[in-house]
């Protein structure tokens, strides 16, 4: 399969021409180039350095072309509002406003938070990235096979009580 960054760059590139006039382009000016990537298997876009109305535009170039290129997900990075007064990041929630707005259109969207400042959106769970929509990889599954080989087998009491422990408190995680 061919590099998609390229073809996601070419799709935000009028967005990349608007950021040229910003007021703080002159120090810090949003490119493609350098604030759009493909990691862990989705794109990772980073807003900053963009005004709330190009961000917005911005996302909803990227859920179009990642789409078209086969992708499912997609990682924003937001930022958390930390130079505003408020502590609030206006950019964030016109992003969350715009793809619950999209989702009249294309219910299948489903956005959620990945950390402070970071929102994932996935619009194929199939396609989405692991990390995306919560899936373990095998080396995980790898490894709590060997846990349980080991615990079973050098210290059978032992790795059973430690095996429930364990099991418990992830099942409890994931249930959050």
């Amino acid at each position: 399969m061919a590099d998609p960054l390229p073809r996601l760059r070419a799709a935000v590139s009028a967005q990349a021409a608007a950021a040229a006039s910003l007021p703080w382009a002159s120090t810090r000016r949003w490119r493609p180039e350098t604030h759009l990537a493909v990691a862990d298997g989705q794109p990772v876009v980073d807003l900053h350095d963009l005004s709330v109305a190009l961000g917005v535009e911005v996302v909803e170039a990227l859920i179009t072309a990642s789409a078209a290129e086969g992708f499912g997900s997609m990682l924003l990075i937001t930022g958390r509002g930390k130079h505003n007064a408020d502590q609030r990041s206006p950019l964030r929630e016109a992003v969350i406003a715009a793809v619950e707005a999209q989702r009249a259109q294309r219910p299948e969207l489903t956005l959620r938070a990945a950390g402070a400042g970071r929102l994932v959106i996935v619009w194929d769970s199939a396609r989405a990235a692991d990390a995306a929509v919560g899936r373990l990889g095998w080396a995980f599954w790898g490894g709590v096979a060997a846990f349980v080989l080991l615990a079973t087998v050098v210290a059978p009491p032992l790795g059973l009580v430690l095996f429930l422990v364990c099991a418990a408190v992830f099942f409890a995680q994931r249930g959050r």
